[in-house]
């Protein structure tokens, strides 16, 4: 009976230690994380972009960034680190400490990567998590003014007739313009050499100056050359036409049902990041996203700004990487990697 009474007052003493201590620890841990929101942010922040200027990811960065110096009253800086396709920012961000203070803004780039490379130095849906979708827009398809085309027809003649091998650019092996440049390929069948640059600009200005025949590009990083008349858009790939540029016709209006692709940028976090910091966030860009003047900003670029919240955006790249996962092995894009 002495023996019982022991047990069970060793095994009530222990549950109370057991409890005192997760009561005191528990708590110590909600008021760190408390602590560590309140105090967000007191030193400046970084966000990384995996093209060069001049692309509707840097673009969309330095309005953000501008807007988040503004309201939190440090200093928002953007750093280029271009290479890869976007993955040398992203292999950058992977490593980066999960603190709510380094931020990557990426492109369709970064769910179109792991569909065709399997080799990339992180896993893109366990190693970031979602802060916000940024903006969604259509691509259009862009010839040079010296191809002497002016509309999809006349394109694929010429590629078909064999009087030359024509050539298309991108902002890099493995990026969404790749990757829709090689989709338009075996839509239409015919064949054209891919020309990597190092960032959506780079990809234009060739297609513009003549060294390249046609790029697919998101709209607002070309819409100046189109208007110029140094480019010639001679189809969107959305759905509808564009208010903007009503002329232009969908390729489902040129002959091509069913090829639709839109491009969408947005920021993401290590994926370690704790929730409540990625909650902040997301609400403070969320609500600069809803501003008049950067709604007009991104507008006149030739993007729709829009937002959401990290769980959503997540969700929507995981659906990404499948569907484009999928699209690259029914079109056998992985040879032209």
């Amino acid at each position: 009976m002495m023996l019982l009474f022991k047990n069970i007052r060793y095994f009530y003493l222990k549950t109370l230690v057991f409890t005192f201590s997760f009561f005191l620890f528990g708590h110590s841990f909600v008021f760190a994380q408390s602590t560590a929101l309140q105090n967000f942010p007191n030193k400046p922040i970084k966000i990384l972009v995996g093209f060069s200027q001049g692309g509707a990811p840097d673009f969309i960065a330095r309005i953000i960034a501008q807007k988040l110096s503004e309201s939190w009253k440090q200093p928002v800086i953007v750093e280029n680190k271009v290479g890869a396709g976007g993955a040398l920012a992203a292999q950058f961000l992977s490593t980066s400490p999960a603190d709510g203070y380094t931020l990557l803004s990426i492109t369709s780039s970064h769910a179109v990567l792991p569909a065709l490379n399997s080799q990339l130095p992180y896993d893109t849906l366990k190693d970031f998590t979602g802060v916000t979708l940024t903006s969604i827009a259509p691509t259009w398809v862009l010839v040079s003014p010296s191809l002497g085309v002016k509309n999809l027809q006349e394109l694929l003649t010429l590629a078909k007739s064999g009087v030359r091998e024509l050539n298309y650019s991108s902002a890099g092996i493995g990026s969404f313009m790749h990757f829709s440049g090689e989709l338009f390929k075996e839509a239409t069948g015919i064949n054209a050499v891919h020309i990597p640059y190092r960032g959506p600009s780079e990809a234009i200005i060739e297609t513009a100056s003549g060294r390249i025949d046609f790029v697919l590009s998101p709209i607002g990083a070309s819409s100046g050359l189109v208007k110029e008349g140094k480019l010639i858009a001679i189809n969107v790939t959305g759905k509808e036409r564009i208010a903007e540029f009503p002329m232009v016709p969908t390729l489902a209006e040129s002959g091509l049902p069913g090829f639709y692709l839109t491009t969408f940028t947005g920021l993401i976090a290590p994926g370690k990041t704790p929730p409540v910091l990625i909650e902040k966030l997301s609400q403070e860009i969320g609500r600069i996203l809803a501003l008049p003047d950067v709604k007009t900003k991104f507008k006149a670029f030739g993007v729709d700004s829009t937002s959401s919240s990290g769980e959503e955006f997540d969700k929507m790249i995981a659906e990404k990487v499948a569907t484009f996962s999928k699209t690259a092995k029914l079109a056998n894009l992985i040879k032209g990697i």
